[in-house]
């Protein structure tokens, strides 16, 4: 099959994209939800541009927590969670009224239901004015869908890393 994009952005490149429409997009002081933290990668990236954000990160895996606690000891605005997104009434959050809610790579992993609840929970969480931001793989394998795709890529602003 032909690629009609011929480059698609790197993991590294849509990264710093999303974490440039956080910092860029964010008020003084935002609180950021990000679900699916993992050792806090997203956050590593989102500290250099902003340093004025509160952090609550959810991960269900504890090592994963552990690291990206050690890794923000200094940080006193950022929070870890041990939370599963298939269980998001056990969730024990901070707080409910999160100025940014951002998933990547999660919803690949989760059926149509799942997704549902998951964004409806997550909406629940954000304050009024609040934004909800998902990131996630997806792979056409139909050339039929590819001028979908080539819609799409040039509405994300590429930016060097």
């Amino acid at each position: 099959m032909d690629d009609p994009i011929q480059r698609h952005p790197t993991w590294a490149e849509q990264l710093d994209i999303l974490t440039s429409l956080i910092a860029e997009t964010a008020g003084p002081s935002a609180r950021v939800l990000d679900l699916g933290c993992g050792t806090g990668y997203l956050e590593h990236l989102l500290s250099a541009k902003r340093q004025d954000l509160a952090v609550t990160g959810v991960d269900m895996n504890e090592a994963s927590l552990a690291a990206a606690g050690k890794r923000f000891e200094d940080r006193g605005d950022y929070h870890w969670v041990q939370g599963d997104l298939w269980a998001l009434d056990a969730i024990d959050l901070p707080r409910q009224d999160y100025t940014v809610a951002v998933t990547c790579l999660t919803f690949h992993g989760l059926n149509g239901t799942e997704e549902q609840a998951l964004i409806t929970w997550m909406a629940s969480q954000l304050a009024e004015d609040g934004v909800l931001l998902l990131m996630d793989r997806i792979r056409l394998t139909e050339a039929a869908l590819f001028p979908l795709q080539v819609a799409l890529w040039p509405l994300m602003p590429m930016r060097p890393i």
